[in-house]
């Protein structure tokens, strides 16, 4: 039974919010732009998959770094075949990173694009991610 307290959201402001971040409201998150552009930018070769431990690598980027970011969502994303060729695109790409009065890191990662607990997420573990990625590869 429902509380006689219950007030029932506003319809009206319940699709705003979801309008406004698809990258941060569950389940729309599967529609949301970043993951339309990893889709065309990292999901769409199988190849890369199955060679070596690097697919995991940046499936792992992807939805645990980059995910949300306005980097996700720009025409910069892309396959990084390592970590070195990860820190020359950043360094190449640190204009970009900061157009706009971003942060640079801001520019890369969103830390509550899942919920407000991912203080942790940084650029920083993309150095963790390359030390695992051979791990079953």
């Amino acid at each position: 039974m429902i509380s006689p307290s219950f007030t029932p959201p506003n319809i009206g402001v319940v699709i705003n919010k979801v309008n406004s971040n698809f990258n941060y409201y569950l389940p729309f998150c599967q529609h949301a732009p970043s993951l339309k552009n990893a889709r065309q930018k990292i999901y769409s070769n199988i190849d890369h998959f199955t060679s070596d431990g690097i697919g995991f690598f940046n499936i792992l980027a992807f939805r645990g770094i980059f995910f949300g970011s306005p980097f996700a969502k720009s025409d910069q994303y892309q396959w990084f075949l390592s970590l070195d060729d990860w820190n020359h695109f950043r360094a190449e790409g640190i204009e970009e990173a900061t157009m706009d009065d971003h942060e640079e890191m801001e520019y890369y990662v969103i830390k509550h694009c899942y919920s407000r607990s991912q203080k942790d997420r940084s650029l920083d573990l993309l150095r963790l991610l390359e030390s695992m990625k051979f791990m079953g590869g």
